[in-house]
């Protein structure tokens, strides 16, 4: 594998990972299954690098602000609607 394929692969692994989580929650509410693909995405979205660098690294955010906000960000992507 060439190391310019490795954010590719990284995404990729994230993307079954979130799928895992999705299932998971998806378990859990009425309208899970019909949210699953939209849960998997926004938790993929959210995981990435791209938020904790922007947040974190570009504005400053202590780590701990950081974990807080994306704990409540994830829970409220699974809430039903």
């Amino acid at each position: 594998m060439q190391i310019a394929a490795l954010p590719r692969t990284f995404d990729d692994q994230r993307l079954v990972g979130a799928g895992y989580l999705a299932d998971a929650v998806c378990r859990h509410l009425p309208d899970g299954p019909a949210r699953r693909a939209e849960l998997r995405d926004l938790i993929w979205s959210l995981t990435s690098l791209h938020p904790y660098g922007q947040l974190v690294v570009q504005r400053g955010w202590p780590v701990r602000r950081y974990g807080d906000w994306i704990a409540q960000a994830l829970t409220a992507v699974a809430l039903p609607r």
